[in-house]
This record gives structure tokens, C-alpha cells and sequence, in this order.
């Protein structure tokens, strides 16, 4: 099985490498900053899957029979 998608799928930009420089400075250009879009989207993926982790840690320690978890 290939891990690689279907020709077509999932791929919005134009002209692969050297297209891409131009996508980049086309969203730049109405003052999108790149690196503050992943930055933000990177900081919000860290807090959900903690607070996903924090959720199944307290459902543990709450199931019958538990003695608890380590959070270490």
C-alpha cells in the first residue's frame, strides 16, 4: 500500500516548487504572515491534543476498578 494520494487529490497549488513561491506571495501579499498562520495553527494543535490527554488521563483514574494513572 502507497502512502502517497491519488494525482489530483488533496494538491491546490499551482506549478509544484516554483509555483509555490508564488501561492506564498500571493497570501502575503494582503499582510497574511505564513509563519504566523502555522505558528498559531502548531500552538492550538499542542493545546487540544494536551487537553485530550488530560480528558482520557481523568477518565481513567475515574473508571471502576482504577488505581489510578501515571501522569508521569
Amino acid at each position: 500500500m502507497g502512502t502517497q494520494p491519488p494525482d489530483g487529490f488533496g494538491r491546490t497549488g499551482r506549478g509544484g516548487h516554483a509555483g509555490a513561491g508564488a501561492d506564498l506571495s500571493a497570501v502575503a501579499a494582503p499582510g497574511i504572515s505564513y509563519d504566523g498562520v502555522v505558528t498559531r495553527s502548531e500552538d492550538q494543535g499542542v493545546a487540544e491534543s494536551a487537553a485530550a490527554w488530560q480528558d482520557l488521563v481523568d477518565a481513567v483514574k475515574k473508571s471502576p476498578g482504577s488505581k489510578g494513572a501515571d501522569t508521569q
